[in-house]
C-alpha cells in the first residue's frame, strides 16, 4: 500500500467531503454549509497531510512534537481501516518529529472510538460537552499514543 506525504488540497477536500466522513466529523458549525460547494478551500497551514489509497490522515501540530490527528477514511477502506491506520502510524513515527498522537473524538462516534482503541491509542481523558451536534453538547474522548 502506497504511503505518502501530499500537498494535493483537491484530494484532502474530496476525503473530508466524502458523505459518510461529512456526516460523521462536523459539528454545528459545519451544519449550514454545503459539502459539494465549489467555495470549500483547505489551507494546509502547518498540517500534515498522509494520503493513502484509502483516505487521508491529517496531523495538525500542537507543539514540536505532538500531533491532534484527524482520519478521513473512504467507503474503499471497508473492512481494512485497523491495517490502514496501523501503517500510517508506522509512517508517521517514522518520517516526522511526531513523539506522541492526540485524538479527540466525540462520544457518539463509537467506529472512530474502537477504531482509536484497536491501533493502541489510549483514553487519556473526557472532555465533557465539549461537542456541539445539533444543537446538543455531546463529550469528546481523547485519546493518545507515544512513539514506541
Amino acid at each position: 500500500m502506497k504511503i505518502e506525504f501530499t500537498d494535493d488540497a483537491a484530494f484532502v477536500l474530496r476525503c473530508l467531503t466524502s458523505p459518510k466522513v461529512w456526516r460523521m466529523g462536523t459539528d454545528d458549525a459545519f451544519k449550514n454549509l454545503d459539502p459539494k460547494s465549489d467555495s470549500l478551500k483547505l489551507d494546509k497551514g502547518n498540517a500534515c497531510w498522509i494520503k493513502t489509497p484509502y483516505g487521508v490522515y491529517i496531523g495538525l501540530p500542537t507543539n514540536c512534537v505532538t500531533y491532534d490527528c484527524h482520519i478521513a477514511l473512504l467507503p474503499s477502506a471497508g473492512g481494512r481501516a485497523v491495517e490502514i491506520s496501523k501503517a500510517v502510524l508506522d509512517f508517521t513515527f517514522k518520517n516526522t518529529n511526531a513523539r506522541r498522537l492526540n485524538a479527540s473524538i466525540p462520544s457518539f462516534n463509537l467506529l472512530a472510538r474502537r477504531l482509536a482503541e484497536q491501533c493502541g491509542f489510549k483514553l487519556i481523558g473526557i472532555n465533557e460537552q465539549s461537542f456541539l451536534r445539533d444543537g446538543v453538547l455531546h463529550d469528546q474522548h481523547f485519546y493518545g499514543i507515544s512513539k514506541p
